[in-house]
């Protein structure tokens, strides 16, 4: 089956700097899902992504779902998957050989050479190479950009520092916004979509208005029933799926749970790794209420989301398009976000679960504690979430990919 609009069977190269299994967040795991999908479809897909740090170099390996993939080794002094644990000149560096060096055109431009694909889809260059753009524009390539952050703007990719939004740009990232939109200038036939609303609504905020089509698409996934067995609690049961870092909001997430588990009961399971882990197990870890599951393949997240009462985002920067939260949808669990970037798209508050002030530990308590007195205000909320979830599907939001590809194909041609 080919899902099309007309051109036929299309040879699509996603650039993705990780790629499963080597990844940390949901931007790589969507990247993944739309290529599996747009094989299934009946058109040819190759990807590019980094290697893993100390691993081989892959080239043109077919991977599972049908895809060609290569994984390169881009010349920087650590991967970055690792990026967070390095800093000062070190991360200068990193930075510098990210934007401007000339093996990152090499390393692609080999791949063309050998794949010659119809339509580029970037779905992030940080790792990868900012400067990419200039062999794509030089060999004019039709180009499809994904925005899943805030990465053409900010180079921590979520416009969040020191625990605050920036209200602008600071000068690193004004600086480096100009270079990669000069890069990106020498594109002729260039669009985007974005996953969200709340990515472009940021992005109008810093920069200044750009001459390109761009759509909001929500990332065309497929989440697999998992077959796990795992019991369910005999209390409220809250479940946080992310990275363990600060900006995702999990210290005040546990801070508020513990207040509310001093006089109800309840249970949280925390799933995922990053760098506040050990803090936050030294901190928490004792507790009779919360259980930290650790990493957790992608296709096991279900079977924590099926024994679960509500599935808490707490992030405290404008997070664009959580995969947990689709996920969550799709399996009909009602859930708790901040109010916050892309969030409010996808919850209706008391409709289909709760929005609440990003950081706001008082509220939080207050809606835990509410679930806890109150289980069965659960049941409509559920209801409200199968019908959005409709929203979701990804032949749908697949088909609306393609779309863009072939419009960008044929502008100027």
């Amino acid at each position: 089956m080919i899902m099309t609009t007309g051109r036929g069977p299309l040879h699509v190269l996603i650039l993705s700097p990780l790629f499963p299994p080597n990844y940390v967040g949901g931007a790589e795991i969507a990247a993944c899902e739309l290529a599996k999908w747009l094989v299934r479809q009946g058109h040819r897909v190759s990807v590019v992504a980094s290697c893993a740090e100390g691993a081989e170099e892959q080239h043109g390996v077919e991977e599972e779902g049908g895809m060609k993939v290569w994984r390169l080794r881009f010349h920087r002094p650590y991967s970055l998957a690792n990026h967070h644990q390095h800093s000062g000149l070190t991360k200068l560096i990193w930075h510098l050989q990210d934007q401007a060096d000339p093996r990152n055109l090499s390393a692609v431009a080999r791949v063309l050479d050998e794949v010659k694909p119809d339509v580029v889809n970037i779905h992030g260059l940080q790792g990868l190479g900012h400067n990419i753009p200039l062999v794509l524009g030089a060999r004019d390539l039709p180009v499809v950009y994904t925005l899943h952050d805030y990465a053409v703007a900010c180079l921590k990719s979520s416009l969040h520092i020191d625990g605050k939004p920036c209200e602008s740009l600071h000068l690193p990232c004004a600086l480096t916004k100009i270079w990669k939109w000069h890069c990106l200038g020498k594109i002729r036939r260039l669009s985007f979509y974005s996953v969200s609303a709340a990515v472009l609504r940021e992005l109008d905020r810093v920069l200044p208005p750009m001459p390109y089509r761009r759509e909001v698409i929500r990332n065309p996934m497929r989440f697999e029933l998992t077959k796990t067995f795992r019991e369910r609690p005999d209390c409220p049961h809250f479940l946080f799926v992310g990275r363990l870092q600060d900006v995702k909001g999990i210290w005040m997430l546990l801070r508020a749970a513990r207040r509310v588990a001093a006089t109800h009961p309840l249970c949280l399971t925390v799933v995922g790794r990053g760098p506040e882990e050990e803090k936050l197990k030294a901190e928490f870890g004792s507790e009779p209420w919360v259980r930290f599951a650790g990493f957790v393949p992608s296709a096991e997240v279900g079977s924590f989301m099926t024994v679960a009462d509500v599935c808490c985002l707490p992030s405290l920067w404008a997070e664009p398009a959580s995969l947990v939260a689709s996920q969550a949808m799709v399996m009909g669990l009602p859930i708790m976000a901040s109010n916050t970037g892309g969030f409010p798209e996808l919850v209706r508050d008391k409709q289909s679960g709760f929005l609440l002030p990003p950081g706001d530990e008082d509220a939080w308590y207050g809606e835990i504690r509410s679930i806890c007195e109150n289980p069965g205000q659960l049941q409509a909320l559920k209801e409200g979430v199968r019908e959005l979830a409709a929203e979701l599907d990804q032949d749908l939001l697949g088909a609306k990919v393609v779309e863009l590809y072939e419009w960008t194909m044929a502008q100027g041609g």
